[in-house]
C-alpha cells in the first residue's frame, strides 16, 4: 500500500538525519 510506502520512506529519512 501507499502509506506504508511513506511510512517505510519517512523512518529511513529519519535514520538518515539520526
Amino acid at each position: 500500500p501507499a502509506s506504508l510506502c511513506f511510512i517505510s520512506f519517512f523512518l529511513g529519512l529519519k535514520l538518515f538525519l539520526l
